[in-house]
Formats: C-alpha cells, structure tokens, sequence
C-alpha cells in the first residue's frame, strides 16, 4: 500500500513506476544484509567460543550449534547493515511509498523469525511468548514513528521513557529471566540475542522510521571516526592504567596467558553485544540524541552572527575550548557519563568492588562520550574506544 500523501501527487502509472523503482533500489541493501549474514555468522561462532560454557563445545550437538548460530546471525547481519548510510537511505527511500501502519512490519519479521527459530530448535517454542513478542516489536517501532510527527528530533519525555524502558529491559535481563521470561532460546545466548535485538529495534525506530536528525548510527570505519577512536584510547589508558593498578582494581600480569584465538574472541563478542549497544542507548540515544538536544537549545553568537552575516569568525583551539565549555553540551557528556557508571552498579556485589567499578566505568564513559564527539558523531569512534578497552581489561 503506497502512501496517501504521496500517491495523491501522482497518477497511477506514476505510483507503478515509483514503487518499481523503489522495489530495484532495496535490493541494494538486501544484499548487503546478505552478505553481512554470512559475517555475522563467523561472528556468532567467535561469540559462542568466547562465552562461558557448563559443558565443553565438544559435546553440543548439530542442533544445539545451529540453533547458538542460526538465529543470531542475520540479526547481527542487520546490526552491521543499517550502520551503512547508503543503505540506510535507501531503506527509508523504499519506505517511503507504504503507509505508517506496515512501515514497522519488515523489522518485527525478521525478529520475530529469529524469535521463533531460537526458541524451535531449543526445543521451547512459547506461542503465547511469541505473539507477546511481536506485538511489543511493532508497538515499540510504532510508537517511536508516531513520535516523529511531534519532532523528528529525540527531544520528547515519551524518548526519554522509551530509551530508559529498553535500556532497562536489557541491563536487568527482563526478557530472558529463566522460565518466567519471554526468551525461549539457548540461555548461553540470551543476553547476546536481546542485545543485537534491541539495537535493531533502536536504529530502525530512531534512525530510518522516525529518521532523526544527526543520529550517529555509523558503523563504517572512516578515517576521522578510527583515529578518533584510538587516539582516545591512549590518552584514558595513560590516564587510567597507573589509578587502576594503584588501586589493584587492574592486575598485572594475568593470572594466565591469554593466546591471540582468546584476543579475536573477546573482541567480537564486546563490539557486538556489549559497545555497539551501550553506545547506541548512551552516546547515540542519551548523550548526542536527547540531552544534546534538550541541554543546548541555542546556538552561540558567533554562530548567530555568521548565519545572519555570512562571515565565519576565526577561532583559535583554546577559544574554541573556552566556548565549548561556556556552552552546554558539556553538561550532557556529563550526564550520559554518570549514568553510564551508574549502569555498572550491578556487575559487582561487594560495596568497594562496586564503588570502584562505577567510578571507572563513570570515568570511561566521558572518554567514549569524547571519542563520539571527536569522531563526527559517529559510533563506531566510541566503539573502537570501548571495544578495546574492554578487551585489554579482560
């Protein structure tokens, strides 16, 4: 069904055209998702070897490796593709000429099958647990396209529950607590699942369907955002390193050698279940997304004035500081951060433990928020950024 607005503009051979054109130009963006399908693969069975097991990888069975695999790939194939800016436009391109109501349905197939498959060939299909599923995806997507006719902008109290509900949702497990949650899936995957799930459902609501402003879902590696990323890197690990072994918060050396298989390992299973989806709720969603815009609604003068004169002042680096800190969006680095640390409360039981974990955690997320802002606002700065760190720490 073409939309009304644009099938009224229109005559019918026209819309036939348009929608034919629409039809070659996704086929783009299909095959990217195809062929990252076959990525996501690889890296779902580096995931399942870094993880944690109860019993040794040798004794799965055919079923229980394809049902670890299967349903996760195509998953993070769709992660990775809408990190593609051509894809993206592409995608909304195509969207264009269907109404509101069925814009939300591709997205909520494609999970809903994962849903489905994870749970079938775990042996625990749940109908009623799929039907909840499904209708929660679309009214989640729903919900942020309706947003969008208020403001394309992240700025609304209705954002800001919806951002705090799925973050909540995934750092408390509220989807996959044992039998009496919604996951029905291999446990050894649950997390993982819900995570590259959850990103999905994020970027397809904010990025192509409500189609924010700036959003920095960027996940193709340019040269500003990586050396972005890794310049960041040094700096908080000359600035951490020494406080964390002071503090034995970091031991040095590990307690066993770690090979470079462990290396790959760990660092695919954090950039895709731990930094792409704590960057997306933090830096992209609440940092750049909504404090950005709620924080600094007015520009400052000297952008005022070349706007209305049509001369650009020149600033040193140490002005350019001063007025960045004179302004306010240093206030939603701060924020994000805070919450970022605070997020980690839980990861640790013991009150020092836990004290020290936030702080650096606290810490950390002004580094990435940095390696964000430095990178162009796009995530895979503050990917790299964490990712590593995440890495080197283990």
């Amino acid at each position: 069904m073409i939309d009304k607005d644009v099938e009224v503009l229109l005559s019918d051979s026209d819309v036939t055209l348009m929608r034919e054109i629409s039809d070659v130009s996704i086929k783009v963006p299909l095959v990217m998702w195809g062929f990252l399908t076959l990525f996501g693969t690889g890296c779902a069975l580096l995931m399942v070897f870094e993880d944690d097991h109860d019993e040794p990888l040798e004794k799965l069975s055919i079923r229980e490796w394809i049902a670890l695999v299967l349903p996760l790939a195509p998953l993070i194939g769709l992660q990775f593709t809408l990190g593609i800016p051509y894809a993206q436009s592409k995608i909304k391109k195509w969207l264009h000429f269907y109404s509101p109501a069925l814009r939300p349905i591709p997205v909520v197939i494609v999970l809903s099958l994962s849903f489905i498959l994870a749970a079938g060939l775990n042996k625990r299909f749940d109908p009623y647990a799929t039907i909840v599923f499904i209708f929660l995806t679309y009214s989640i997507l729903a919900g942020i396209q309706e947003l969008g006719k208020q403001t394309p902008r992240i700025v609304l109290w209705a954002d800001l529950s919806l951002i705090i509900f799925l973050w909540m949702s995934l750092g408390y497990r509220w989807f996959s607590l044992g039998n009496n949650g919604l996951w029905a899936g291999p446990e050894l995957f649950a997390y993982e699942w819900w995570a590259v799930a959850l990103s999905v459902i994020v970027v397809y609501g904010w990025g192509v369907l409500r189609d924010a402003p700036t959003f920095g879902y960027i996940l193709v590696p340019h040269l500003r955002p990586v050396l972005s990323g890794l310049v960041v890197l040094v700096v908080f690990g000359l600035i951490v390193i020494p406080i964390g072994l002071l503090s034995e918060f970091i031991i040095f050396p590990p307690s066993k050698p770690i090979s470079f298989f462990e290396i790959i390992t760990g660092f695919t299973d954090i950039f895709i279940g731990v930094a792409i989806p704590e960057e997306l709720f933090f830096r992209v969603l609440l940092q750049h997304g909504y404090l950005d815009n709620v924080l600094y609604r007015n520009e400052e003068n000297d952008h005022n004035f070349s706007a209305f004169s049509g001369q650009t002042p020149t600033l040193t680096k140490f002005q350019k500081v001063i007025r960045w800190l004179k302004s306010q969006k240093w206030r939603s680095l701060l924020v994000a951060s805070i919450m970022f640390g605070l997020m980690h409360w839980v990861e640790r039981t013991d009150l020092k433990e836990r004290a020290l974990y936030t702080t650096f955690a606290f810490i950390a997320g002004l580094f990435y928020g940095c390696a964000f802002r430095l990178g162009g606002t796009a995530i895979i700065a503050s990917c790299i950024t964490h990712t590593l760190t995440d890495t080197v720490w283990q």
